[in-house]
């Protein structure tokens, strides 16, 4: 199972069954941007979403846990203000490396990507920005 851990901006793998059962590693790390969603692909892959283009604000507050602490409260509510609007869609093969990245640069098109589910050959990404779900043909 994958997770993505939004503050580090990395995917973390937990292994469920097998000889490793109840061991957690790091997948990938060192993200472009804030991941947000991450869900299985037909090929055994995943479909990692990114929200944002990465900050330093984190870096910013990391020695200041009471300012993390209140930040995380109002992130969501910040984040249209302070960063530009970007789409991004990562697929990473089942190792963790990526395959190939969709980004809309300018976010014109779709946005704040947290949610992508891939079926029938294609690619349905929901958003936090909008009310609407995009579908891109594979």
């Amino acid at each position: 199972m994958a997770v993505v851990e939004t503050y580090h901006a990395r995917v973390l793998r937990h292994w469920l069954r097998g000889p490793r059962r109840g061991e957690t590693e790091v997948l990938v790390e060192r993200l472009p941007g804030i991941p947000d969603g991450i869900a299985r692909g037909s090929d055994g892959g995943f479909w990692l979403c990114l929200v944002y283009p990465l900050s330093p604000l984190p870096g910013l507050v990391a020695p200041y846990p009471l300012v993390r602490q209140l930040l995380s409260h109002v992130i969501l509510a910040l984040l249209p203000l302070v960063a530009k609007p970007w789409g991004a869609v990562v697929r990473l093969d089942a190792g963790g490396r990526a395959v190939e990245a969709l980004y809309d640069l300018d976010g014109r098109v779709v946005s704040s990507i947290s949610a992508a589910t891939e079926a029938d050959g294609k690619l349905f990404l929901g958003n936090l920005a909008g009310d609407y779900v995009s579908v891109l043909k594979l």
